[in-house]
């Protein structure tokens, strides 16, 4: 997946690493995403949601934190 690429899928949830961190998007009714980041023994370290395209993403301190824009 590449940065500004739209998060559609048909099959969820779609697994996707970055830079050694494992997000899961998940597609609700309505295009609605919940991006969810979860650490090696299975907790959420991170969690944003968005209905638009990510545009952005860095890798710090663990986590991975994404930007995304409204379409």
């Amino acid at each position: 997946m590449t940065i500004g690429e739209k998060l559609r899928v048909k099959n969820y949830p779609l697994e996707v690493t970055y830079n050694e961190g494992t997000s899961t998007y998940l597609e609700n009714e309505g295009g609605y995403w919940e991006i969810v980041e979860r650490d090696e023994q299975g907790n959420i370290i991170s969690y944003e949601t968005s209905n638009g395209v990510i545009i952005d993403y860095e890798y710090k301190d663990g986590r991975t934190f994404f930007e995304a824009k409204r379409v």
